[in-house]
């Protein structure tokens, strides 16, 4: 029996792996898990235009989301910057070219909290973030357990979300009230997605 031909893969053939707009989709959907809050429309959506939270219930967005939806208040925003490999030497795994390819990475992940220009309410939504941010990668005894963003995210594992300098400060805009928390964030891709791509 003559085993299929399989195309060797070229670079491009690697790009589903820098997708990282996918790990805010899974922070955006950890949030929404929780029924604390609203999703926005498909981007094809004939509604978009139009479209408000659920009252009651903030929106959350990923990076391209928010700015789409930028009259939606209240809303919680996720974006990641600062991407770049977790070490000083990069880790890696051979990929079918022969390539090394780095698969540990770190970011800085950002959820902005925005609400009207209200002490109490901006607070009260910052402390409901800050408490679902403290368990968006949470410790596990058994790292195979998926809770927290690792239950939505398919491309990428999360290994660590550490807060980082956390502040009460409140800024005031003419409008709304808007602060930020920013957590570092360790992810990779798993051996297996990699030497699983062919051409």
């Amino acid at each position: 029996m003559v085993a299929p031909y399989i195309p060797p893969p070229t670079p491009a053939s690697f790009a589903s792996l820098y997708d990282f707009s996918l790990i805010e989709k899974a922070v955006q959907d950890y949030f929404l898990d929780t029924g604390l809050f609203s999703p926005p429309p498909d981007e094809n959506d004939a509604a978009r235009e139009s479209w408000s939270p659920e009252a009651g219930k903030p929106a959350v967005f990923t990076a391209y989301d928010a700015a789409v939806f930028q009259k939606a208040i209240p809303r919680v925003a996720c974006y990641l910057s600062s991407i770049s490999p977790a070490t000083a030497t990069p880790r890696g795994v051979v990929d079918n070219m022969g390539a090394i390819r780095n698969n540990l990475w770190k970011a800085n992940l950002a959820l902005e909290i925005i609400t009207p220009p209200n002490y109490t309410q901006h607070t009260a939504l910052r402390a409901l973030v800050t408490a679902l941010g403290e368990m968006l990668v949470p410790q596990l005894s058994d790292p195979s357990i998926q809770i927290g963003a690792n239950k939505f995210s398919t491309t990428y594992y999360l290994a660590y979300c550490v807060a980082q300098n956390h502040t009460t400060q409140i800024n005031a805009h003419e409008g709304f009230y808007g602060s930020q928390l920013n957590y570092q964030l360790t992810f990779g891709v798993p051996a297996g997605a990699i030497t699983a791509v062919t051409g």
